[in-house]
């Protein structure tokens, strides 16, 4: 019989044993009872039948088969209690056959009458016999159940055992074939990439027996042209002002040329490959260019060099603003791609075959790839070129080469590559001595010469439309035809200077001056662009200057460009009204009315020399505040007049604050949560709080606090689903509203990094170093919450730079100038507020000492150092599987492990000089330690646990 057959006996026989004794107590009572009122409750009938049912339970009780010594006394003791019951049951029976007399009187009178006081003694202690049996049987029977339990969860464990050995040596092999397929595939890739180089001789037919279907093709296509667009790819071309109406005429006509060769109309006919357009600082070259590029006019005068073949044209300008990109080489080549391949997709393929390849035999394989390089951008524009100049003709627009960001020379050379048979470039730049001499013997222009004509037109379309000047003309022609003449000629071919000067005199036009007047205006305005810079601006009031003098500097100092409504909330001089701000989007009035009023006051204050772009004569909300020309940056950039600047701004104004609060602001008016949009937003707004700080020498915590308040809401926001806007917009595991915790499980900062722990905006600030927040945090927290709290970020602090976005860092650098990934004065702070190096984070399930050898890049014997002062455990390093590699490749680890070395010596010193003062602290003789409450323990608790660590020590 089994454990538990055998216990179920057992059962039966403690019931019947539990009821039986209760009515033989009870008989006794009743027994000696006169009352009729007793404490049983059950009727006569209950009774019986209660005891028929326990009567047959032990009936098939006994009828098991027993399979031991103990189930055979079980069964022993089931048939005495049987036959007990068969004699409960025939006295009860005698009961039920009595006269008609109340019920209790008759069990009273039957009683004495079927059984004696004797009798009912002895079965009394009969059942209480039973009962001491069937006890001690049960604790038999339970234990040999336990044992037998015990060992068939050995067996299961072993079996568990053996299986999870097999299934971690079956996953060991798995990961195995999976490094050795993914080396293969690293390999193979490489092998690719070295087969595919660009070596001018390239066979595109090598791709034809094996294509991709239509859809992945499709899919190829599209990935592989949206990792080549940027961002900023076709900024410039917005910024650069359209021409005036009735200017550049000039440009397809057959005239004579002044210049190198024939004309550039003529050139566009001829089979001449290149074509140099040169012209002074702000003479228009940007604006011909755009005019050249978007003119239906360029194709038609192309049709005789193409010959009826297809004609392609593309075109980029370089541009010396915020972006690296845009005055770079990777720019052009990036551009000049995306713009043919995305018009003609079939060349992709043969432009990126190592790409392409890889899709090929990895279609799970990013196109994916790295990033691209130098010389893989390089040959697919060669390949471009060659293949392409094929079956049509290719025209190429280059403008600003004296933008290019590297050495002349290296512009140079390269656009003297792109040149083929059926390839044409133009190209245009400042007159430098190196473009000069590369290109003064070919086909060019210089673009002031051609320009006097647009100029006058200029000139008198805008005095024209001037009702002050109108007045003028009438009341003397010949002065109104003197003053537009002078205007024209002192321009000299700028139509920078001319525009400016334009704008000086209709304001003289407007106020009524008298001709003398006017023409003293003109005099003094000087013809160098630089100094008529300065002439406008001494013009202004001592308060006009000071404000242009702080949008100048925001403008110089924003990391990107700049937005007019950002720049709106960045000329507000009340931090407390940015504070105020609802998080909540601003009505389409409230956009048109800031922007409106700042246009104004730009107007006002830097007579142009800032400008926005209009639509309709309305500024836009989002175009972008630029400088009216690449000069007035260059003029800001002078060391003199970055000094000039500090002196006009004000000693109380810290542009940095500015443009933080800006991107708060901008921040709470959000028109929808966007990923890419909220990141810049944040964090270009930290970078701008870390710069402000340095300027001012001095914490400044509020900027970071409304950060992170903004943030934080931002990032808890949940649409109708109840999923985090940001999460499913990362692409991460959606991320769900907890009603009863009132947080969200996983929060923002973790979108760029692959912890899953909660976190906020405290996690951001120890990935991005943010010292001076996080001190003013922790120190306001109570003792226990600031190690919690410091230990919990010194883990993110160890972040490493290529885990989180690393575009990012430059940003955060803004007043360095400088890119770090090193964090130690935020970890000596750390550490020094009570972070716990030997805290363990639970997503990685490593200390914070041990992801400092993990992943922090080459740590310091300072930081070391620190670590090991603030408690951490000298062990982990001395045994880390890399200390042959830190030792071979960190310059201070050799200091570092002797160091380890030494804290340990002192640890294991302190550790027995402890356990000799506990010794001699134990008492003489040992007792059992007092039951008392652990609050009121008295000091020979104390001794007894100090003897019991002591001797577990010693064993």
């Amino acid at each position: 019989m089994d454990p538990l057959s055998a216990l179920s006996v057992a059962a039966a026989v403690v019931q019947f044993l539990d009821f039986s004794g209760t009515i033989v107590a009870s008989t006794y009572k009743i027994y000696k009872s006169s009352s009729k009122k007793n404490e049983g409750n059950d009727t006569l009938t209950s009774i019986t039948a209660r005891l028929i049912n326990l009567n047959s339970e032990l009936e098939r009780s006994a009828s098991f088969s027993p399979t031991s010594k103990i189930d055979q006394e079980i069964i022993t003791l089931c048939q005495q209690c049987k036959k007990t019951a068969d004699i409960l049951l025939d006295a009860l029976r005698q009961l039920s056959a009595g006269s008609n007399v109340t019920l209790w009187d008759s069990f009273r009178m039957a009683l004495r009458n079927v059984w004696s006081q004797g009798e009912i003694d002895a079965l009394q202690s009969r059942l209480d016999a039973y009962r001491q049996q069937i006890s001690m049987h049960i604790l038999v029977g339970l234990r040999g159940q336990i044992q037998y339990l015990q060992r068939e969860n050995d067996r299961r464990d072993d079996e568990i055992n053996v299986s999870l050995q097999t299934t971690q040596d079956l996953a060991m092999k798995i990961l195995g074939v999976v490094d050795t397929q993914k080396k293969f595939q690293t390999d193979i890739i490489r092998a690719i990439n070295r087969s595919n180089s660009w070596t001018g001789q390239y066979q595109p037919k090598t791709l034809e027996p094996h294509k991709l279907d239509t859809r992945d093709l499709d899919d190829f296509n599209a990935r592989l042209l949206h990792i080549l667009q940027f961002h900023e790819i076709g900024m410039r071309e917005g910024a650069i002002a359209d021409p005036h109406a009735s200017t550049l005429g000039w440009l397809f006509e057959p005239s004579s040329s002044t210049g190198s060769g024939p004309t550039f109309s003529d050139w566009l006919a001829e089979d001449v490959p290149f074509y140099w357009i040169a012209g002074k600082a702000g003479s228009g070259k940007s604006t011909l260019m755009k005019h050249l590029y978007e003119s239906p006019l360029l194709a038609d005068r192309l049709q005789r060099w193409a010959a009826g073949d297809e004609l392609r044209i593309l075109c980029f300008y370089f541009w010396n603003a915020d972006a690296d990109i845009q005055m770079s080489l990777e720019g052009l080549v990036r551009t000049l791609l995306f713009q043919a391949l995305e018009k003609d997709n079939s060349y992709i393929p043969i432009c990126f075959p190592n790409r392409y390849e890889t899709r090929l035999m990895f279609p799970d394989e990013a196109v994916y790839q790295p990033a691209f390089t130098w010389n893989e951008l390089e040959g697919a524009l060669k390949a471009y070129l060659q293949e392409a100049s094929k079956h049509r003709k290719l025209f190429l627009l280059i403008d600003g080469l004296d933008e290019f960001g590297g050495q002349p020379l290296g512009i140079i050379k390269f656009v003297n590559t792109l040149p083929a048979r059926r390839v044409k470039v133009c190209v245009s730049s400042r007159p430098w001595v190196a473009f000069e001499d590369a290109f003064g013997s070919k086909p060019s222009l210089r673009l002031d010469d051609y320009t006097k004509p647009d100029i006058r037109s200029f000139v008198e379309v805008n005095f024209r439309a001037n009702p002050g000047f109108v007045a003028r003309e009438r009341l003397d022609p010949d002065y109104a035809a003197q003053i537009i003449q002078n205007v024209s000629e002192k321009a000299e071919g700028v139509f920078l200077w001319v525009s400016l000067v334009v704008r000086s005199l209709m304001e003289g036009f407007s106020g009524g001056e008298r001709l003398s007047d006017l023409q003293e205006r003109l005099d003094e305005l000087p013809s160098d662009l630089e100094q008529l810079f300065l002439k406008i601006l001494n013009k202004l009031n001592p308060k006009q200057l000071q404000r242009s003098a702080q949008f100048f500097q925001m403008l110089r100092l924003a990391r990107r460009q700049i937005s007019s409504l950002e720049f709106s909330f960045a000329d507000e001089d009340s931090a407390e009204r940015i504070y105020k701000m609802d998080i909540t989007p601003l009505s389409t009035r409230e956009v048109e009315a800031r922007v409106e009023i700042l246009a104004r006051r730009l107007n006002e204050c830097c007579k142009g020399l800032i400008e926005i772009p209009k639509v309709r004569g309305k500024a836009k909300p989002d175009g972008k505040v630029s400088y009216l020309h690449r000069t007035v940056s260059d003029f800001w950039s002078k060391n003199e007049n970055k000094k000039r600047l500090v002196d006009m701004q004000g000693n109380d104004f810290n542009p940095y604050v500015r443009l933080c609060l800006a991107r708060i602001a901008m921040l709470k008016v959000m028109m929808k949560i966007d990923r890419d949009y909220f990141w810049d937003t944040l964090i270009y707004g930290v970078g701008y709080a870390k710069a402000a700080e340095a300027r001012s020498k001095e914490p400044l915590p509020k900027l970071f606090v409304e950060l992170a308040r903004v943030a934080d809401d931002l990032s808890a926001r949940c649409d109708r689903n109840g999923e985090a806007y940001l999460a499913t917009l990362m692409n991460s595991p959606a991320i769900r509203w907890d009603p009863d915790d009132r947080k969200i499980s996983y929060t923002w900062p973790w979108m760029f990094t692959d912890f899953r722990p909660k976190a906020n905006f405290l996690a951001l600030a120890a990935i991005y170093g943010l010292k001076s927040y996080l001190d003013f945090l922790t120190t306001s927290l109570t003792p226990r919450m600031r190690t919690q709290v410091c230990s919990i970020a010194l883990h993110y602090a160890l972040l490493p730079g290529d885990r989180v976005a690393e575009k990012y860092y430059s940003v955060l650098n803004v007043a360095e100038g400088k890119t770090s990934y090193h964090k130690d004065d935020l970890i000596m702070m750390l550490l020094k507020n009570g972070a716990d190096p030997n805290y363990v984070n639970p997503a990685t399930n490593r200390t914070a000492w041990e992801t400092l050898w993990d992943q922090y890049d080459y740590p310091r014997y300072t930081t070391a150092n620190a670590f090991l002062d603030a408690g951490a455990d000298p062990d982990a390093l001395l045994h880390h599987k890399y200390r042959h590699w830190i030792l071979d490749h960190n310059r201070e680890g050799r200091q570092i492990f002797d160091l380890c070395k030494q804290v340990k010596r002192r640890n294991r010193g302190s550790l027995r000089a402890n356990f000799v003062n506990l010794w001699s602290a134990r008492p003489k003789s040992r007792s059992p330690a007092p039951n008392i409450d652990r609050h009121n323990r008295k000091e020979g608790d104390r001794s007894e646990f100090l003897y019991q660590l002591q001797q577990s020590y010693r064993t």
